[in-house]
């Protein structure tokens, strides 16, 4: 074997233990980088508020205590509309347990109609409906350490926010005579922020229009459902399928298959609405990202981090490929996971197709 090729072949096996045992020390530390990555997350989600408030002549620290604010009070609101919405959802539990069991009659009845003679009731198995709040039960109960993660995750988007408007010179400074350092750090940060802006007001306007659409079906905590649709379509692909999936299922206990079909009608004539044409450029194509590694991602993420990371799995698919892109040994990587044009500069590809999409 020629020395060249040996040489690249130890580095790629140093990369990959280095790599290897970064992912470990990830996984042992999950709930602290989650309150990292989220108020990172939020610190993205809240920069545009904050730039558009210095714009106007408020003072930095003032407009990261606004943005802080608004945060909180978004936060408080999703919780107090969760906590709510909870209670109405123990309190008509029998309800939905009875609406439950008549529905698997009928289902069986049907079944019967059409020569399934040997399928009766007792063929279905009859879930109890009470075990299945058990998880949102032990959540809700730990209430000491979700203040607690709250608070360091404002605190950590507080610090970022603060940091922001001096990020360029700083960058300046540490990289005497390269230019384009910083220029690409800039140009990254506000990259990832549009795209954020965009995954933003398509899930509200999802959020929205499913809410709503529960509302007029007049299906219970339509609101609820509505606000899940926001918070869950920050995961790629299956957030949207997640969040309608109770929704679909009070439709049913409540109007039977008639309700189901209704519902799911519904919801894919709003999801290709709002996806495809008022916003028909988002995620993947907004980043030139091939769906494939979006996929990936979402998965890796999800196995690191947790839940958590299937939220935070879109923009960590865009920082790695904004690393990958930047060095030469690893340039051919994303191109693979890019749908670039050019070969030469795919980060400056990226960025030009990110302005122009979103413009």
């Amino acid at each position: 074997m020629d020395s060249r090729n040996f040489a690249n072949w130890e580095r790629y096996l140093i990369a990959g233990g280095a790599l290897t045992l970064l992912i470990i020390g990830m996984m042992m530390t999950t709930e602290v980088l989650n309150i990292i990555f989220f108020g990172f997350f939020f610190a993205l989600l809240g920069a545009p508020v904050s730039a558009w408030l210095q714009e106007h002549r408020v003072p930095v620290p003032l407009a990261v205590a606004i943005v802080l604010g608004l945060l909180f009070i978004v936060l408080l609101s999703f919780f107090g509309i969760f906590a709510l919405s909870f209670g109405l959802l123990v309190e008509d539990l029998p309800t939905y347990q009875a609406q439950l069991n008549a529905n698997i009659g009928a289902i069986s009845a049907i079944l019967q109609q059409f020569g399934f003679s040997e399928i009766t009731e007792e063929t279905f198995m009859h879930p109890d409906l009470a075990s299945l709040i058990t998880p949102a039960v032990t959540i809700l109960s730990n209430l000491t350490k979700l203040a607690t993660d709250t608070f360091f995750v404002l605190v950590i988007t507080g610090f970022v926010l603060l940091e922001l408007p001096t990020l360029p010179v700083r960058l300046q400074e540490a990289f005497p005579g390269h230019d384009n350092i910083p220029e690409r750090v800039h140009r990254f940060i506000r990259s990832i922020i549009d795209v954020m802006i965009v995954r933003t007001k398509t899930n509200i306007v999802l959020g929205v229009a499913i809410g709503t659409f529960f509302w007029a079906l007049d299906v219970d905590l339509a609101i609820l459902w509505g606000v899940l649709t926001i918070i869950l379509s920050y995961i790629p692909y299956i957030g949207l399928l997640l969040a309608c999936i109770p929704g679909v299922i009070l439709a049913w206990l409540q109007f039977g298959i008639p309700g189901l079909l209704v519902s799911l009608v519904g919801i894919a004539v709003i999801n290709f609405l709002v996806e495809t044409v008022y916003f028909p450029r988002i995620a993947s194509r907004h980043l030139s990202l091939t769906a494939l590694y979006i996929l990936i991602s979402l998965l890796v993420w999800d196995l690191i981090l947790g839940p958590a990371g299937m939220f935070l799995s879109l923009p960590l698919a865009i920082v790695v490929a904004f690393i990958l892109a930047s060095q030469d040994e690893t340039r051919w990587l994303a191109q693979l996971i890019t749908e670039n044009d050019s070969a030469e500069e795919p980060t400056e590809t990226i960025f030009r197709r990110i302005r122009r999409r979103i413009g």
